[in-house]
């Protein structure tokens, strides 16, 4: 029966553990879970976008519904296979409550090859010295924009969470107090192939032609005509005048 009972015991613990393990919902899940209607949320926006491969895409870290912040840390992981981190820039929640002395702003890592799959945009910021209104910044707006480069066709997926630390991000407020916060599922790129666009292009070539043109003149030339009567009349005129000058002579020669 002690047996039994231990086998019966050992069951029932391993089907709580089972039971435990599947409804765990994921770390996003856990943080929506458990936050209350007034806890702050830090998001990456636009959770959905989409561009062509070669292209920039601006992705916001935002905040809303804080309450006295003065300081914060964030860290997004990016699938670097598709997209390189290139630039970060300090967005104007935070500065916008800032006093005389404005805002400390560090980009403390960028790095494409964090890992094998994955690379990190780390970045923190506070106010320095006393706010303008006397307590940190209260309500929602950016905290900071990163640029990427679309390297790669496909949907690179983007995650703000911050290993070992019980929120996805830290947020203090003016007494270096931890801001409970939430976080959204993250955000998703979608990189296009461009379109290859192929145009006909119609050249109209216009040909000119020369025609010579041979032009003959005929010039008419008169040519003085001759009375064929006339002619034969002087011929013969002529023939009995030699033929008498020639008897003249002869007779003479007979004579002498």
């Amino acid at each position: 029966m002690k047996e039994k009972a231990r086998t019966l015991a050992r069951g029932l613990v391993a089907f709580l553990l089972i039971s435990i393990l599947a409804i765990l919902p994921t770390a996003s899940c856990m943080y929506a879970c458990f936050a209350t209607p007034d806890t702050a949320i830090v998001s990456l926006n636009p959770a959905s976008s989409q561009v062509l491969c070669g292209d920039n895409v601006l992705i916001n870290v935002t905040i809303s519904n804080v309450v006295d912040l003065y300081g914060w840390q964030f860290k997004v992981f990016y699938e670097a296979s598709s997209l390189n981190a290139t630039e970060v820039t300090e967005g104007p929640f935070l500065k916008s409550h800032a006093g005389a002395n404005g805002t400390y702003f560090v980009l403390y890592k960028m790095n494409d090859n964090y890992n094998s799959t994955h690379g990190i945009v780390f970045a923190y910021c506070l106010l320095l010295g006393k706010p303008a209104t006397g307590n940190g910044a209260t309500g929602s707006g950016v905290l900071a924009t990163i640029k990427f480069n679309c390297t790669n066709y496909g949907k690179p997926h983007l995650a703000l969470e911050y290993p070992g630390f019980a929120y996805p991000a830290k947020l203090s407020d003016i007494n270096s107090k931890p801001i409970p916060c939430t976080t959204t599922t993250g955000a998703d790129v979608l990189i296009m192939v461009p379109h290859t666009v192929t145009a006909t292009t119609t050249t109209t070539v216009t040909i000119s032609t020369t025609v010579t043109t041979t032009a003959t003149t005929t010039t008419e030339t008169t040519v003085p005509t001759m009375d064929i009567t006339s002619v034969a009349g002087a011929g013969i005129v002529a023939l009995v005048v030699g033929v008498a000058v020639g008897w003249l002579f002869a007779s003479r020669k007979k004579k002498e």
